[in-house]
């Protein structure tokens, strides 16, 4: 698998790399001789640690599982922000413990239909102000960048004619995600 390393796709950067969600060392030896540039844990970062020593150096990337997460309607009550916060608190113990994460992902395959519906629009509106808030604080407090959006495949989807119309309330987050050097999941 070294042949992944540096590998381009017309102008685009590879970005092929693990998903580890337990502790492996097999994990861990197919991301180093693969030369992964991209490697994902959940829930148990001390594979990352030996990640550190590749060169050139993967993005490592922290996702904390939560049972419950935003947005949902028990979430969309309250302000977006003060969600973000509370996520944000839920995540500090790993945060802290695990400085050789690079990047944290948000709630993972969020779901608004298409959001072009007014409910599905409202949603989207509101986790685009969780995502603002949630990339702000990793960044401002932790130095660590965010990784946005984490949709489901096909999510929000782009339909014909107004392809990006499930997309646009969404903007806003890819900006804040652009300033504070984050990702798009």
């Amino acid at each position: 698998m070294s042949w992944l390393q540096g590998q381009t796709r017309g102008k685009m950067k590879l970005k092929l790399g693990g998903h580890c969600i337990f502790e492996s060392g097999d994990a861990q030896r197919l991301c180093i001789e693969g030369g992964a540039p991209v490697v994902k844990l959940m829930n148990s970062y001390k594979v990352g640690q030996g990640l550190l020593s590749m060169n050139p150096r993967p993005l490592i990337i922290g996702r904390h599982y939560i049972e419950n997460e935003p947005p949902n309607d028990d979430f969309l009550r309250h302000p977006p922000q003060d969600i973000a916060r509370l996520y944000i608190s839920w995540m500090e113990t790993d945060i802290r413990s695990n400085p050789h994460i690079d990047a944290w992902e948000g709630p993972n395959e969020p779901a608004f239909g298409d959001g072009l519906d007014q409910k599905g629009r409202a949603a989207l509106l509101w986790y685009s102000q969780f995502e603002i808030e949630r990339t702000r604080i990793l960044r401002e407090t932790f130095n660590k960048a965010s990784v946005i959006g984490n949709f489901s495949t096909g999510t929000p989807d782009l339909p014909a004619p107004a392809r990006m119309a499930g997309w646009r309330p969404f903007i806003p987050a890819i900006d804040a995600a652009e300033r504070y050097g984050g990702y798009l999941g």
